[in-house]
């Protein structure tokens, strides 16, 4: 949208300058940015663009010298053919090094600055992944909507299980606050994979689980899975976490997790 606002802005300055030798009283700006025209028509000064600011007052010196302007959208790549004219001299523009200077909005440099600080991390997140218990389940360092739930103490839970610093023996073992890092059940590494998944103690706890979750059309769930990590929509995933939740109710481990 800045680039748009920008051309814009330098299409009244230019009409402005040249305004004596022009042989009409009317100029018609075409862009195909809905958002550039709202944040023009935008009158909150608490949330005024800079660059749009600059653009109302030119628009006024215009009608002081009885010069109407009309910003008008038109909607892109359908074969109007300014616009496609103008799409390929922006696409050349684009390939050459040649450099505008360019103030930019407040907000659009927060957001630029947003986007490398959320680079970054994911690089170094991306080294360090492969030895995080998180990191086969999550990825990227994105928000997870369908991760926050109502219940404090699930939310707790179902975060330690992601990383793996959970009340299960293998954990608590490294610590010396267990015996043994076995399942006292099953004899068999008392892990997060374990838990979930193949503990003969909580079998019937976790068929229901798998129940809930082939009524929704997962089926088969590996440990990612069922704590968020999995191909869903937002819809599916939070019904994932749902079952999990309830899943660990009935496992009474809510609060030993």
């Amino acid at each position: 949208m800045g680039a748009e606002l920008f051309a814009i802005d330098k299409g009244i300055t230019w009409l402005l300058l040249h305004r004596e030798i022009l042989n009409t009283n009317r100029a018609v700006f075409l862009t195909d940015s809905r958002a550039g025209i709202e944040t023009i028509k935008n009158n909150t000064p608490k949330h005024q663009s800079h660059i749009a600011h600059a653009i109302k007052q030119k628009a006024k010196l215009l009608a002081n010298y009885n010069m109407e302007l009309t910003i008008q959208w038109l909607p892109s790549h359908v074969g109007v053919e300014g616009n496609e004219v103008v799409d390929q001299i922006a696409k050349q523009a684009h390939e050459t090094h040649q450099e505008t200077d360019a103030v930019i909005d407040t907000s659009e440099a927060k957001l630029l600055v947003s986007q490398a600080i959320q680079q970054r991390w994911q690089r170094i997140y991306d080294i360090q992944r492969p030895n995080l218990h998180i990191g086969p389940i999550k990825p990227k360092i994105e928000k997870w909507k369908w991760a926050s739930v109502k219940d404090r103490r699930a939310e707790t839970a179902l975060s330690r299980l992601r990383l793996g610093h959970v009340g299960l023996n293998s954990h608590m073992h490294r610590f010396g606050m267990s015996e043994t890092p076995l399942c006292t059940t099953c004899r068999e590494q008392d892990t997060v994979k374990h838990f979930l998944t193949s503990c003969r103690k909580y079998v019937w706890s976790r068929r229901k689980m798998l129940r809930r979750l082939v009524e929704i059309g997962v089926r088969q769930p590996d440990c990612a899975i069922l704590l968020g990590g999995g191909p869903f929509d937002p819809d599916i995933q939070a019904k994932i976490i749902k079952a999990v939740e309830i899943y660990l109710g009935e496992t009474g481990m809510l609060g030993i997790l």
